[in-house]
């Protein structure tokens, strides 16, 4: 019988193992994972950068259970991750944005470090190896995998949710729900965004910097300024993927860009003005240079009802006034995500209400955990997640190690 069973080697799982034998050397401790090798979303995160934890991981930026959130990376906040990412041979780079990445900004870096001192502090791990079902034994679980069967005084359910097409699963889900736990509804979050406006086809693959706020019923919500993408089907980007998180299918969504966010409308409005006088005798397609990329120039024009042949000079104030405000307000009607396929993150998951923020146990079935995005917890585009399950995991590696000890 193993002292501890985890089912899911990403973040959480990792974390949860090497916690729970840095607790007790004397256990033993064996790790699930369905995929061929482990971290494997770890290993694709922050486009290959892994963006591995957050400086301000304030509740505001979490969503499902914030409170919950907060109460869990407390006991393991940004500064003492940074201490254990040390230890275990990774040195992080904390940029201005708060945003934490390793040294080698490399995310398969973070993925052997953590596999090399997980396999050094006795860990088994199990790859290529989907646990089926896990049922209750009298002295603890039975743990139900392709191939085979153990038992476990502790389960530590960290198999992650459905995003991310092949990386996700509902096999963490479908255990935790035969002990009676509860799964809220699930969507796709960090994802891009859909739209209809007619003029995105023609921007596609134009990157700029923008600042992006999001309007939903009489909800306002906003993101840091950030690259900005314009893609076939709609829009992409840090602030997009981050905003994505409040859509709700059914539910109308505008997404509004400030195109120049260093700047403000009335600045802008003068700036075209003088353009306007200065240069009158240029076409309205060249109004924009110099402002932003000309292919949007272009498309801002036509918006505001000029024809972009037309002299600058023939333009009106109130058109002047409506151009300006199209540069600081560019809307967006939102008609949904990309998917949970090209989804890095299942917003919703397991009721945070039946677990123990402390220790991540249930409060239905002692020796059962549950960490990282299984749980109604997701967070904003920047490492917030990772740094949820990071905290996750050792609450619950350390927990479970304890209650081996009594």
């Amino acid at each position: 019988m193993y002292d501890i069973a985890i089912i899911g080697a990403g973040a959480s799982g990792l974390a949860a193992s090497i916690f729970a034998k840095k607790e007790n050397r004397n256990i033993d401790v064996v790790l699930f994972d369905r995929a061929d090798r482990v971290g494997k979303k770890i290993a694709t995160s922050g486009n290959g950068q892994c963006n591995i934890t957050n400086a301000t991981p304030d509740i505001s930026r979490y969503h499902g259970d914030p409170t919950f959130a907060k109460k869990v990376i407390d006991n393991f906040p940004p500064a003492e991750q940074q201490r254990f990412f040390e230890e275990c041979g990774i040195m992080l780079n904390f940029e201005n944005s708060g945003k934490a990445y390793p040294m080698s900004y490399q995310a398969s870096s973070v993925v052997d470090a953590l596999r090399f001192r997980a396999a050094e502090l006795g860990v088994e791990i199990k790859t290529s190896c989907r646990v089926e079902s896990v049922s209750k034994k009298e002295n603890g679980f039975s743990v139900k995998y392709e191939g085979g069967c153990v038992t476990a005084k502790n389960v530590i359910v960290a198999a992650g949710g459905i995003a991310g097409g092949n990386l996700g699963s509902e096999d963490g889900y479908n255990v935790l729900k035969s002990f009676g736990h509860k799964v809220t509804s699930l969507r796709p979050a960090i994802v891009q965004l859909k739209s209809n406006e007619p003029f995105i086809r023609s921007l596609k693959g134009v990157k700029l910097f923008a600042k992006l706020t999001a309007r939903s019923g009489k909800n306002t919500y906003s993101a840091d300024p950030s690259d900005f993408l314009f893609t076939d089907y709609g829009i992409s980007g840090p602030a997009v993927l981050s905003l994505s998180s409040h859509y709700k299918e059914g539910e109308k969504f505008s997404v509004f860009a400030d195109l120049l966010p260093d700047s403000n409308e009335e600045k802008t409005c003068k700036f075209l003005s003088f353009k306007r006088a200065a240069f009158g005798n240029r076409t309205a397609d060249e109004l924009f240079a110099g402002l932003v990329h000309k292919k949007i120039g272009i498309e801002l024009v036509k918006l505001a009802k000029i024809a972009p042949s037309s002299k600058i000079g023939d333009i009106s104030d109130e058109k002047i006034k409506s151009l300006a405000s199209l540069v600081h307000n560019l809307p967006f009607n939102i008609t949904g995500t990309n998917g949970m396929k090209n989804a890095q993150v299942t917003a919703g998951g397991v009721d945070t209400k039946d677990f123990c923020a402390d220790t991540m146990m249930s409060k239905l079935h002692d020796g059962l955990f549950a960490t990282g995005e299984v749980l109604n917890v997701d967070g904003d585009c920047g490492g917030f997640n990772l740094c949820f399950a990071w905290a996750s995991g050792k609450a619950a590696g350390i927990a479970a190690a304890k209650r081996v000890g009594k």
